[in-house]
């Protein structure tokens, strides 16, 4: 099988010029063994988030951040690497009321709305 690309589509992470006009990136995903996806790693090596606020938000089935706050930070080290929002969602792949709840709250008192 022989796999094509189309013209004008971005297949590394350059594309994200956009993020120039951002302050705060939330980084979503779930922990796999206390690591992140290894597509983030790629991402956080190849797009330079200097300056930024970076936010995780993780989905986990009980090891919480699993130290990727401080995997992002060594990746990013120019960033500021905030306090992140973990939710156990070991039973479910939805969140229950109850994290939503938490994560409004999180969002909220962090100053991430309006």
């Amino acid at each position: 099988m022989q796999i094509t690309f189309a013209p004008n589509k971005c297949h590394d992470f350059t594309c994200l010029g956009m993020i120039t006009d951002v302050d705060t990136v939330f980084l979503v995903y779930p922990i796999w063994w206390y690591k992140m996806p290894m597509a983030l790693y790629s991402l956080l090596e190849q797009v330079d988030f200097s300056g930024k606020n970076i936010v995780p938000v993780v989905g986990h089935g009980g090891s919480r951040l699993g130290g990727t706050d401080k995997d992002i930070q060594q990746l990013q080290p120019q960033a500021n690497v905030k306090n992140g929002f973990e939710a156990y969602l070991h039973k479910t792949v939805r969140a229950e009321q109850q994290v939503e709840k938490r994560l409004a709250k999180f969002l909220t008192e962090n100053g991430y709305t309006k």
